[in-house]
């Protein structure tokens, strides 16, 4: 008699449009998270800056590291002067990413790491240390789910909301950058 109530429940429970965790399709809908292998940790990028689910490589996160620092200087417990600002553009162009892919670097990796540092009433204001910074946010992408993913989407204007007129400024400098440079030389 059991066993046929809980063919009973199977049947029924397939029926419903979500998976419910009981039956064989619901199996199918499960995420089945990539197997983290030889230091490669998996990112999700999306839009215009990523297609695709890529994972993270050691080259990959040595490329992204410098970005990552002078990002974070976005959130110590400082006023940033207009000299600051410049050298932080300088680096973001000097590095091979877009102005789409470093957008994503600071609302999706940098933010969510750092935000609270600007929410604590005595935060860092010296600076980050490289090696906490680097390993909390590639901790960061690799605990990332979906649930957290919304959950930061949520929360972006609290995690953004004393840096994001700084980023606006850099921007502006890293447009005006490439505007110059594009002009040919006056003769």
């Amino acid at each position: 008699m059991a066993l046929g109530l809980r063919a009973v429940k199977r049947r029924v429970a397939c029926v419903i449009p979500l998976p419910c965790g009981n039956c064989r399709r619901s199996r199918l809908f499960r995420r089945k998270r990539p197997a983290v292998k030889s230091g490669k940790i998996p990112v999700r990028l999306r839009g215009d800056t990523f297609l695709r689910y890529e994972m993270l490589t050691p080259e990959e996160i040595n490329r992204r590291k410098p970005i990552w620092l002078a990002l974070s200087e976005l959130w110590l417990d400082t006023e940033l002067e207009a000299d600051d600002l410049e050298r932080i553009a300088k680096r973001m162009e000097q590095s091979s990413f877009s102005i789409h892919q470093l957008r994503h670097i600071y609302l999706e990796e940098v933010a969510p790491v750092l935000y609270l540092n600007l929410l604590s009433p005595a935060g860092e204001w010296v600076g980050f240390d490289e090696e906490w910074l680097c390993s909390s946010i590639v901790q960061s992408i690799h605990r990332s789910n979906t649930a957290l993913r919304l959950a930061h989407r949520f929360a972006q204007p609290v995690m953004i909301y004393a840096t994001e007129r700084h980023w606006n400024k850099l921007h502006a400098i890293m447009v005006r950058g490439s505007a110059s440079s594009a002009e040919p030389p006056a003769a």
